[in-house]
């Protein structure tokens, strides 16, 4: 009866999401994603070319594309093979978008696991299947789309499900499981990579400490384990991308979002007020407007204070973007646009040199110039953190499920995104404080990459996106079930049967 309960939950969450899954155009990053994925299903080969000859490409990590372009295969096979310009839009998008309902299902699967095994409560099961399904894997801006932080926020589940499994029982195969997740993690996000391997140095001292004083956690065999997993899942990528591009590189991107966040650590003093308004909250921006400390629109607009700290909808977007695209730093006005001009304009000059991959060098000239940015002021790069770790708070989109831009919903939103926020942490210290394994095994993951995100980017709100279901299960653990066990770090605390 309970598996029959949560089975029929689970299929109401995913019906919920296939309705929001429109023929509405693929834009942007989406728009790359959709092109690799076309290109492998009908060429063979992850490419961003538009036209033979299709040269291998690493623009985009590779697993949302190879599932999407598997999905590509079964329209084929079903007698649908629309060309890559009727996916873009209209009813050829909407099929090639439905894809995402499989991710939804193994998302939705995997939070009902999290929950059983750590609660053990059907009550609590249900509820975080609902308020996940409804606050994340059924809002638009993340099933109605090509973007990647639908299947990392799965990708997280997944390998923080395992996880606990690993360090619940100390065997060597959950390990394994652990670095093969971790491996498709990184080929989902490739933040990821980086984080992943912290978390496993940090695994292997612990094993080698627990080793030395002859504690039984972890087995330093299963941290072995866990690293053949990881190693065997992204090497093959990279040994792709080192034979055919010339770089180990997962993605080819890294250097122009460090050199956001360079230029953004540029923001002097007076421009921080304006970047924590229109960074922030309906609520903050309501209260400090009324505290007089707030901004206005026209703040945001060509000649305001604030000018340049405005992405989108401003009276000077067109002409930033003209700018941006023909290469001209100087004449644009946001942060946004600048780093696109930039890369735009070392693309133009070498390709004038008849130097071969300029966007890729420009990418790399960049990314080399952010690092020197950053190290040269390595103080003001770690006091500018909590301004982008601000932005990543809100990244629960205005437009959910049955309410679009309601202000009453906004601001409920914006109160749950906070406390799921400070649930999360709270959770880990208490791991830490508790010496709690399982605690630590279900959020180590998304402050990993919560605090990558907020110290090595810009952090624009959907990049900390995929870490919204397991904050939302962060809330649901503290309230519903006040004090769990203890289960000390050096303790196995045997097999973690999920009882349905």
């Amino acid at each position: 009866m309970k598996l029959l309960i949560v089975g029929l939950l689970i299929v109401a969450m995913v019906a919920l999401s296939a309705t929001q899954i429109t023929g509405s155009e693929s834009q942007k990053d989406a728009l790359v994603n959709l092109r690799m994925a076309h290109n492998l299903a009908h060429h063979g080969v992850l490419s961003t070319a538009d036209r033979a000859p299709f040269s291998a490409s690493n623009a985009r990590e590779p697993i949302p594309n190879l599932v999407t372009a598997g999905h590509l295969k079964l329209m084929a096979l079903g007698g649908h093979t629309p060309s890559y310009g009727e996916l873009v839009q209209g009813p050829g998008a909407r099929a090639v978008k439905v894809v995402n309902l499989a991710w939804v299902t193994l998302g939705l699967v995997a939070t009902v696991l999290l929950i059983q095994s750590l609660t053990g409560s059907l009550l609590l099961v249900l509820i975080s299947t609902v308020m996940v399904g409804y606050f994340f894997f059924a809002v638009p801006m993340f099933v109605d789309t090509l973007y990647t932080e639908l299947q990392a926020s799965v990708m997280l589940l997944w390998s923080s499900l395992f996880l606990l499994l690993a360090v619940r029982t100390g065997r060597r195969r959950w390990f394994l499981v652990v670095g093969v997740c971790f491996g498709l993690m990184s080929l989902t996000k490739a933040i990821f990579f980086y984080i992943c391997l912290l978390i496993t140095a940090t695994m292997f001292l612990q094993a080698l400490w627990a080793a030395r004083r002859r504690r039984p956690w972890p087995p330093l065999a299963g941290c072995v384990a866990l690293l053949m997993g990881f190693s065997v899942t992204v090497m093959p990528w990279m040994v792709r991308n080192k034979l055919q591009l010339g770089t180990a590189q997962l993605t080819q991107r890294g250097g122009r979002v460090l050199y956001a966040r360079a230029i953004k650590n540029q923001m002097p003093a007076a421009e921080i007020p304006g970047a924590l308004y229109f960074w922030g909250p309906s609520i903050y921006q309501h209260a400090s407007a009324r505290l007089g400390f707030g901004a206005t629109l026209r703040d945001f607009q060509a000649g305001g204070r604030y000018q340049r700290i405005n992405r989108y909808g401003s009276d000077f977007q067109a002409a930033d973007l003209k700018a941006a695209l023909s290469g001209r730093p100087d004449d644009v006005i946001s942060y946004h646009r600048k780093v696109g001009a930039e890369v735009n304009r070392l693309t133009f000059a070498l390709s004038q040199r008849g130097a071969p991959d300029s966007y890729l060098l420009a990418e790399k000239a960049v990314g080399k110039r952010a690092r020197v940015m950053i190290a040269s002021q390595p103080a003001r790069h770690l006091l500018m953190t909590p301004l982008f770790l601000w932005r990543g708070i809100w990244s629960w989109p205005n437009v959910g499920v049955t309410f679009k831009a309601n202000p009453v919903y906004v601001a409920a939103k914006d109160l749950l995104a906070l406390v799921s926020y400070m649930s999360l942490f709270a959770l880990f210290l208490l791991g830490v404080i508790r010496r709690n394994s399982s605690f630590l095994a279900i959020t180590i993951l998304p402050i990993g990459m919560l605090l990558a995100y907020g110290l090595l980017t810009h952090n624009i709100p959907r990049y900390s996106a995929p870490a919204i279901p397991l904050t939302i299960l962060s809330l649901v653990i503290l309230v519903g079930r006040s004090s769990m066990p203890a289960r000390p770090l050096d303790a196995s605390a045997g097999n973690s049967v999920v009882d349905m």
